[in-house]
């Protein structure tokens, strides 16, 4: 009997209230084992989102197993839950073929063990690719098409502002103005003195809860907020500089 790996990756919370938890996908991978008589021997797994296969230990521990002919078939829910791009697919479907093992994606009912699995995969990839860029590229436009409007693009507003009241444009449209959030600007300015001095992302984190600065959804800032608040531009006062 043919011997059969699991690869299994969620990074969101989304992905798993959508049913693509890691315990989900798992348990779809045995039953398709089971269907196709190949012996279920483990999965790996991982829970972060890197972009390439470089930055993932999960799926570069699958395919170290092929090439070691540890295993003859990878099974996955969704091909992109291993491959990011149409580039990293094709290389590696070819190098699974060289090694004789199979790659197959449960949803698209893909078998690289067949030339038209193989073939059907290559499409599929290189479209997908496609098509995420073409998004990407009207979200841009999109995006930017409002900012010279003066129009609210995003429900979330920059480090340092708030959402005000509705008001007017230039062109008589109505838009929701920011205004500053003088709290908020308070914690940038003490982060940016506390970074000068040294002090890690976590431990500012820390310091700014300590003294009663905190996220928007009432908890902690993470390093990656204070990261984003350190780019800020703002003027110190003497408080701030006093009493950090």
């Amino acid at each position: 009997m043919d011997k059969a790996i699991g690869y299994i990756r969620v990074s969101t919370r989304m992905q798993q209230d959508d049913g693509l938890s890691l315990e989900a996908q798992l348990d779809k991978i045995r039953t398709y084992c089971k269907l196709r008589d190949l012996e279920f021997i483990g999965y790996e797994k991982d829970s972060i989102s890197g972009k390439n296969v470089k930055d993932r230990p999960g799926i570069k521990k699958v395919i170290k197993m092929a090439q070691d002919n540890q295993i003859d078939h990878i099974i996955v829910l969704r091909y992109e839950r291993a491959f990011r791009n149409a580039l990293e697919t094709l290389k590696y479907i070819e190098e699974f073929a060289k090694l004789n093992v199979g790659f197959h994606s449960i949803i698209e009912q893909l078998d690289t063990t067949s030339p038209m699995g193989k073939l059907f995969l290559t499409i599929i990839a290189g479209f997908n690719e496609f098509e995420a860029k073409k998004i990407g590229e009207r979200t841009k436009e999109i995006i930017e098409f409002k900012k010279t409007n003066g129009q609210r693009y995003s429900r979330f507003t920059t480090f340092g502002t708030k959402v005000g009241q509705q008001g007017q444009s230039e062109n008589g449209k109505r838009v929701t103005m920011t205004t500053t959030d003088n709290k908020e600007v308070e914690a940038i300015k003490l982060a940016q003195v506390l970074r000068l001095k040294k002090y890690p992302l976590r431990e500012i984190a820390s310091k700014l809860e300590e003294r009663g600065y905190l996220s928007r959804t009432n908890k902690p800032y993470n390093p990656s907020s204070i990261k984003k608040m350190l780019e800020k531009e703002f003027p110190w006062d003497e408080a701030i500089l006093k009493n950090q």
